[in-house]
């Protein structure tokens, strides 16, 4: 089974028209809703936004599905200079930057490699608005760009961060230690720090969502994921 994670409805409601024979089933206030989409076994989800939400759920998702993949699909921020909107990021490295406990001698932040991104053996499609790299999460929407360099140039010289968002840390972190491999694929609404970032978010967030889900699709739903 594949289990796909989104934060906002905008995200969700493109895996929720393809899906067929709909089945829900409510747990803790959240509706899984389980289905064929092709020939695959899927189960879908709204998380809500930031990092305990999605982790909760992810939890849920992995309790009481066990699916043995998780992809999580969305819109992100772009902080390399080089991405535009409708860009897309497939995620293989995930970290936070909100996490200040250095009082007890723990790194700024979290910065992980995740051992269990995957590709599921399906190479993607070459494209010139494709991207890998890394993504970092907060529970803050990343509006300020001065402030976001300040936290990377000092904590994070040597990392090249790709994109920023709010719930991607959290999944990938419960995927790993459930040893579940998982997937993130985020394409940009807006760039952070641009003049126009709000009114680019407004214009281009539910279309970017459908490029993420558009690259799933294509990718990992349109034959019999094994």
């Amino acid at each position: 089974m594949i289990a796909i994670i989104c934060a906002l409805d905008k995200e969700l409601q493109f895996y929720y028209e393809s899906l067929k024979e709909k089945r829900t089933h409510s747990i803790m206030g959240y509706d899984f809703i389980e289905g064929l989409i092709n020939e695959n076994k899927v189960v879908i989800v709204k998380s809500g936004i930031g990092k305990m939400a999605a982790a909760v759920v992810t939890t849920l998702l992995i309790e009481h599905f066990n699916p043995n993949l998780v992809i999580n699909s969305g819109i992100a921020g772009g902080y390399d200079k080089n991405l535009k909107p409708l860009d897309i990021l497939v995620v293989n490295k995930v970290g936070c930057y909100d996490i200040d406990m250095r009082l007890d001698g723990i790194p700024f932040g979290t910065f992980d490699a995740n051992r269990r991104f995957i590709e599921n053996n399906i190479q993607l499609e070459k494209a010139d608005n494709v991207y890998y790299g890394l993504i970092m999460s907060s529970d803050t929407f990343a509006g300020d760009r001065n402030k976001l360099d300040a936290i990377f140039e000092e904590y994070f010289e040597e990392t090249e961060i790709m994109a920023v968002d709010m719930e991607s840390y959290a999944i990938a972190d419960i995927c790993e230690k459930y040893h579940i491999n998982w997937c993130i694929i985020r394409a940009i609404s807006d760039v952070v720090g641009t003049e126009s970032q709000i009114e680019s978010y407004a214009e281009f967030a539910t279309n970017a969502a459908k490029n993420a889900y558009l690259l799933i699709e294509k990718n990992y739903l349109k034959k019999h994921f094994s």
